[in-house]
Formats: C-alpha cells, structure tokens, sequence
C-alpha cells in the first residue's frame, strides 16, 4: 500500500472504524467502573448517571472521525485515541481499590452505618462480593487497566532510539495490548462470577428463610 492510498475514502473509513472503536472504548470502560463501583461498595467512588459514558465515548468517536485525532500515521493515531482511555482507566481501578478498602473496613467493624454500634456488628458480619474476589484476579486487573498506559511515549522513544522497523514497534506494542486486554477480560470475568454466585447464594438463602 502506496502513500497514497492514506488520502483515499476507503482507507479513511476503515481508519475510522479501528481508531473509533479504540475511542468509543472508553464508554465501555466506564460502565464497567461504574458497576464495580456499585457492586463492590467502592463509596465514596461516584456512579453518576450511567449514560454520561456513552455520551462521553460518542462525543471522542465524533471527534475521531472529525480528523482531530489523526497525525497521518494509523499506528500512531490509535495510541492517540487511546489517550481517551485515561479517565476510565483510572475510573475502574479506583472502583476497584477502593471497594477492596472498603471490605477490609467492614469486616474490621469500622464502617459506620447510621453511627449504631449494632449497625457496625452487623454490616462486619454480613457476607459481601468483595470477599470472594481471589488477590491475583485483583492483581491482574489492576495491572490490565494501567499496564496500557505506557504505550504512547513508548511508541515515541521505540521510533527515535530503537532502531526497530515501524512494523517490528506496532506488532510489539499491539502484542502489549493483547496480554493487557486479556488481562482485563479474565480478571472481570472472575468477577462477574462472583458476583453470580453471590448473588445466587442470597437468593438460596432467602428461599430456605
């Protein structure tokens, strides 16, 4: 493929489809803190509304597909788009962190509910997602989530000082992205079971009282 071919409509529509999938990511990303945040108790985390991520990962497409995020060279402009990502990043492993603090409160007795000392007694006894949750899971998401974050000075420094062909810089860093997504999936797919079957186990309890 010529040079060429950058400035054809084909090309510029498929450019459009990778780096706007890449940039709509972060609407996904951001529902996915949200329900972390909700499910694991992640206070004082904010929800928020749940469509403010999608307004905010269709308002980054539109300005992907607008030019604002091209530098005329697709590998790069896909580790740009990724910079939109930042917030959501930081959104699902505070969620995360957060909630993990929070459990080990509660089970030491000190997250006040309404300031009753049996409220206290009871909200340490009370089983909870949070503890079923295994410390690699939480290790691999945490790592999934921030393990992107050192790609695009990457790709920067690899291209200046490496010595390594464009395509030896994309298929390492996109090797990069795969482990880190991978990552991400696995660690929330524990996840999602876990609630799953806590979840099930109150509905067992509650059928048995």
């Amino acid at each position: 493929m010529g040079v060429e071919m950058l400035n054809t409509t084909p090309f510029r529509m498929l450019w459009i489809v990778c780096v706007g999938n890449v940039s709509f990511a972060s609407c996904w990303m951001g529902l996915i803190g949200r329900e972390v945040a909700r499910l694991f108790d992640s206070c004082p985390v904010p929800m928020g509304t749940w469509y403010f991520w999608p307004i905010y990962g269709t308002f980054m497409t539109v300005a992907c597909a607008m030019g604002y995020m091209s530098f005329k060279r697709p590998a790069c402009d896909i580790f740009i788009a990724g910079i939109t990502q930042f917030p959501t990043t930081f959104y699902c492993l505070g969620a995360l962190l957060v909630g993990v603090r929070n459990n080990r409160l509660r089970k030491s007795g000190r997250v006040l509910g309404n300031g009753n000392l049996t409220d206290v007694i009871n909200d340490s006894q009370k089983s909870h997602p949070m503890d079923n949750v295994i410390l690699r899971y939480r290790i691999m998401y945490c790592v999934g989530f921030i393990g992107n974050a050192p790609l695009l000075p990457m790709y920067s420094m690899l291209v200046q000082y490496s010595g390594m062909s464009l395509a030896g810089i994309n298929t390492l860093l996109h090797a990069w992205l795969m482990v880190m997504w991978r990552m991400q999936g696995i660690s929330l797919l524990h996840s999602c079971c876990v609630v799953g079957n806590w979840e099930k186990s109150k509905l067992l309890g509650g059928k048995k009282d």
